[in-house]
């Protein structure tokens, strides 16, 4: 039986193993909000239950780990990005390895990424300092704080914007939750 919400997610961890990175992370991130969401809310409309019984009820909504494991592989397995191809390199001729490069669609794949992030890189350079000139400039004023809160939401939206590329362009998938941090002392 499982205690506490970091034992689930070291079942949860083991029971992943082998996956891909960023589901791991997103499976990680995804158990831990809703177990400390569901708990807050079951000890606020339970009040007279212990702290296990209130985390058994929360895993009783949310899975087992196995169970939530199972089903983020099965997402994995449906969305993996639609660029990777893997090919027998082997059976081909040496003419065939030789040109295949012109036929590897990753290949045109990471030249489009290359000539789009030469662009992009530009774009971000330019709103980074300029977002950091202004943020500091007009931190003096009222007004500060809204636009440097602004332009760090931008930011996000950017390296959001980033990651859509590189899942599109390059096939490598990309978290999509915030990187999971144990917690000490909860």
């Amino acid at each position: 039986m499982i205690k506490t919400i970091e034992e689930y997610l070291t079942e949860l961890r083991s029971e992943l193993n082998g996956s891909d990175a960023a589901t791991m992370q997103d499976a990680l991130a995804d158990a831990e909000d809703h177990l400390r969401i569901a708990i807050v809310n079951l000890s606020e409309s339970e009040p007279d239950l212990d702290n296990a019984a209130v985390l058994e009820m929360a895993i009783e909504q949310y899975g087992t780990p196995s169970e939530t494991a199972a089903a983020y592989i099965e997402v994995e397995r449906r969305t993996y990005p639609g660029l990777t191809r893997v090919t027998d390199r082997k059976s081909r001729s040496i003419l065939g390895r030789f040109f295949g490069i012109y036929a590897d669609s990753r290949a045109w794949g990471a030249l489009l990424y290359m000539l789009i992030t030469f662009v992009t890189g530009i774009v971000y350079f330019t709103w980074g300092t300029l977002g950091i000139a202004i943020s500091i400039s007009f931190s003096l004023f009222i007004f500060g704080l809204p636009i440097a809160i602004f332009f760090l939401y931008s930011v996000r939206g950017f390296a959001l914007l980033e990651g859509r590329i590189v899942e599109a362009l390059l096939g490598v998938r990309m978290p999509r939750r915030p990187l999971f941090y144990p917690k000490e002392g909860k």
